[in-house]
């Protein structure tokens, strides 16, 4: 079962988002790390592919309304980590006039020293990934070498940090890696999903199968993520 798979990799929190209600997301992993849902989330709703996810049930999701989920993972290396999770992106396209953000590590109210992606419509009016960070002036759309996200289908992405080297994966398939000019100094130990450490320009759209790692990934495993994850 690729839950099973997820934890086999050692996550340092693993969260189903299978709950009834809030306000606490699960964490999966024997580290005990609970997560907390902001008020406008909506819960038990079907999931990605339930023959990988929940064999002979149905994997469920949230949705998030401009709220987030947040966890604090203490001890963290700012500069070595990566996270994993499914995404269904709602808004239409003639809505989408900000990059909603998907997930952030900074501190709260704060996108000044952290890592940031979304999801908004690029410079070729598809929609696609952004990323933004504290070595960039300002959000990166990744539209030439990202596939389009088509709206109401689930996605996964990986992101994966190693020092200066950032890389984002869709669907097991590396769409950015960056060797960047700034150094990272980041000493947020909060992770934000559906929305951003600024809490603005939230996610609109379901979230799932979120889980956060205390190193970079391997092009391997994350490869192996999206195929255990997918759609038998």
């Amino acid at each position: 079962m690729a839950a099973e798979h997820i934890l086999s990799l050692d996550p340092a929190a693993y969260f189903r988002l299978d709950e009834f209600s809030g306000p606490l997301a699960v964490d999966a992993s024997p580290n005990h790390l609970d997560a907390l849902y902001e008020p406008q989330v909506l819960f038990y709703l079907e999931g990605p592919n339930s023959e990988a996810f929940a064999a002979s049930g149905v994997n469920r999701a949230a949705h998030f309304v401009d709220d987030r989920l947040r966890v604090r993972v203490p001890d963290l290396e700012s500069d070595n980590y990566s996270i994993s999770f499914w995404f269904w992106s709602g808004t239409d396209d003639s809505l989408l006039d900000e990059v909603e953000w998907l997930f952030s590590r900074d501190h709260s109210l704060s996108t000044e020293s952290g890592d940031h992606i979304g999801v908004g419509i690029g410079t070729k009016g598809k929609r696609t990934i952004f990323f933004d960070s504290a070595a960039k002036s300002e959000p990166q759309s990744i539209a030439s070498i990202s596939p389009e996200i088509e709206r109401w289908k689930w996605n996964h992405l990986v992101f994966s940090r190693s020092g200066k080297t950032a890389q984002i994966f869709l669907n097991g398939k590396v769409i950015i890696g960056s060797s960047e000019d700034g150094i990272i100094h980041n000493s947020a130990d909060t992770f934000f999903f559906g929305g951003s450490s600024s809490d603005e320009d939230n996610f609109e759209g379901k979230l799932d199968e979120i889980a956060i790692f205390d190193r970079a990934l391997s092009e391997e495993e994350i490869e192996n993520l999206y195929k255990t994850g997918a759609e038998k």
